[in-house]
C-alpha cells in the first residue's frame, strides 16, 4: 500500500505536468486542492464543530504546509524533470531525519546526499537554477508537512484533520485558480485535474494512513526513500524525460542515503 500510494502520488504528478501550458503551474495546484477538498468533504464529512482553538491551529499550519510544499513542487516540475524535482523534494525529509541524528553513519549519509544533489544538478544548475530552488523549497514544505502532519494525525478522528487541511490548503490556492481563464479550462483539463486531484491527494493519503498502521516506522522510512525512484522512471514512461548517468547516480545516492536516515528516525 505504501508503495502504491508512491506510485500514486509520481502519477498524479506527471499527469499534473500535462495541464501547465493551459492552466499554469499555480492554477494547476489551486484547482488540484479545491477538486480534492470536494471530494474529501463529501467522502469523510468532517465535524470540526467541537474542535479547541489547539486543534485548529495545528489542522491551519498542516493545511498551509501541504498547499506550500505542492505549489513549489509544481513550479519545479515546469522546469525539471519528475525524478530531478522529486529527488531534490526529497531531501525534505531526509535532512529532518538526519538532524534527530548522531551517529558516525548518519554524517555519512549527509555527504551522500549532498553528492548526490551536486551530481543531479551539475548538468542543470546554470540553466535551470529556479527550478532548482522551487524543488529545495518543495522540501522544506515537505519537511513542515511531516512535522505538521504527526501533530494534526494524533487528534481523534485524524480523517478530519486531513480533510479541513486539505480545503485550508484550496482557499490559499484559490487565487491561483480563479485566474484561469474559462476558456483555457477545457472538459478535458478539468477531467486530468480531477484524476490529479484523486491521484496526488486522495488515494496516497488513504493508502498511506491504512499502511502506516500496519508497518513499523523504520520499514515505511526505507520504502518511502524509493520514491525518487519512482518518480524517475514515471517521468521516464509517462512523459519521455531522460537522465543521464550522472543524474541516476546522483538519485541512488540520495536514496541510499535516505534510507539508511529514514530507518534510524526516532519514531
Amino acid at each position: 500500500m505504501l508503495i502504491a500510494s508512491c506510485v500514486s502520488i509520481q502519477i498524479g504528478a506527471a499527469l499534473a505536468t500535462t495541464t501547465f501550458s493551459a492552466a499554469t503551474p499555480l492554477g494547476a495546484a489551486g484547482w488540484r486542492f479545491l477538486l480534492a477538498a470536494v471530494i474529501l468533504v463529501v467522502a469523510v464529512r468532517p465535524r470540526p464543530r467541537s474542535w479547541t482553538r489547539q486543534r485548529w491551529r495545528v489542522v491551519a499550519a498542516f493545511g498551509v504546509a501541504i498547499a506550500a510544499n505542492e505549489v513549489c513542487l509544481y513550479l519545479a516540475l515546469s522546469r525539471l524533470p519528475l525524478g530531478m524535482a522529486v529527488t531534490l523534494e526529497f531531501l525534505g525529509p531526509l535532512t529532518l531525519s538526519l538532524t534527530q541524528a548522531r551517529q558516525l553513519r548518519h554524517t555519512a549519509c549527509a555527504l551522500a546526499a549532498l553528492i548526490g544533489v551536486m551530481l543531479l544538478c551539475a548538468t542543470r544548475l546554470s540553466d535551470e537554477l529556479p527550478g532548482i530552488i522551487a524543488a529545495i523549497c518543495a522540501a522544506v514544505g515537505w519537511a513542515a508537512y511531516i512535522l505538521a502532519s504527526s501533530r494534526a494525525g494524533a487528534f481523534e478522528r485524524p480523517r478530519d484533520s486531513l480533510t479541513v487541511a486539505v480545503v485550508v490548503s484550496a482557499v490559499l490556492t484559490l487565487p491561483f485558480a480563479v485566474t484561469i481563464p474559462s476558456t483555457a479550462l477545457s472538459p478535458r483539463t478539468l477531467g486530468v485535474l480531477l484524476g490529479v486531484a484523486f491521484l496526488g491527494t486522495v488515494a496516497p493519503y488513504a493508502l498511506e494512513l491504512a499502511a502506516l498502521r500496519r508497518l513499523p516506522a523504520a520499514t515505511a522510512g526505507v520504502l518511502f526513500s524509493i520514491e525518487p525512484a519512482i518518480g524517475a522512471l514515471v517521468g521516464f514512461v509517462a512523459l519521455g524525460q531522460h537522465l543521464d548517468a550522472t543524474q541516476l547516480i546522483g538519485i541512488f545516492a540520495v536514496i541510499c542515503a535516505g534510507a539508511v536516515a529514514l530507518h534510524d528516525a526516532p519514531v
